[in-house]
């Protein structure tokens, strides 16, 4: 796993919020297994499952629920 504060873990971040917005499930695996996590909060404090809802992706919402994303920080 990637330490949090690095440029990968950011990048991995990234890549799965991108995924949570767009509902690319591969692409939210790859991050995950890169070292991102479902309940990391961005520089608004918000975590992916709430851009995942903002972007109305109900597949991203259901497999960040799957993956143990916490729908109390939404």
């Amino acid at each position: 796993s990637v330490l949090a504060g690095t440029p990968e873990a950011s990048a991995a971040y990234r890549k799965l919020v991108e995924g949570a917005m767009t509902g690319n499930t591969q692409a939210m695996a790859e991050a995950m297994a890169a070292g991102a996590s479902v309940n990391q909060l961005d520089g608004s404090k918000l975590p992916p499952l709430a851009h995942a809802i903002a972007s109305g992706n109900a597949e991203s919402v259901r497999w960040l629920l799957a993956q143990g994303a916490d729908f109390k920080q939404t």
